[in-house]
């Protein structure tokens, strides 16, 4: 069964892949999320992940410190070189989160503040702290999708 080019989240699907560096991670337009699943299991590039790093402005070491991989590990990769399927997606997760902020906050740095301050709905943790697998990274989105629809979070 095709999805239709125009899918509901092709808006989503763009933004991620600006996030992940626009051409130089995909020729071609996401058209649908099959496309993306089908990025993920190729593996991103380094160079897509630090294209990431470099547009959402947080330190290395700190983005390292929600993926499973050294930064001293990265380094030694080449810019072209696959990480892996699994780190790959959880790359991607943080993508799309960071898309959803900025969209939600209509600033990335406001975003980012946001992130640093403890949540009460988050159990008085900051969001930050939640991002280093993918049930927190859930939990952070829903807290999100609150804010947007003007509720509580």
């Amino acid at each position: 069964m095709d999805i239709a080019i125009n899918h509901p989240y092709s808006h989503q699907l763009e933004g991620i892949r600006k996030l992940l560096g626009g051409t130089k991670f995909r020729r071609k337009p996401l058209s649908n999320p099959l496309d993306l699943v089908d990025a993920i299991n190729k593996g991103i590039t380094k160079e897509s992940f630090y294209i990431f790093q470099k547009k959402i402005d947080i330190p290395l070491y700190r983005i390292c410190q929600l993926l499973p991989v050294d930064p001293r590990t990265l380094q030694r990769y080449s810019l072209k070189q696959r990480l892996s399927p699994n780190l790959s997606s959880l790359i991607v997760e943080l993508v799309e989160l960071f898309y959803q902020g900025e969209e939600t906050f209509g600033d990335m740095e406001q975003f980012k503040a946001w992130l640093q301050v403890p949540n009460p709905t988050l159990g008085e943790k900051p969001p930050f702290e939640l991002l280093n697998h993918s049930q927190g990274i859930q939990l952070v989105s829903d807290a999100l999708g609150r804010i947007a629809h003007g509720l509580v979070a």
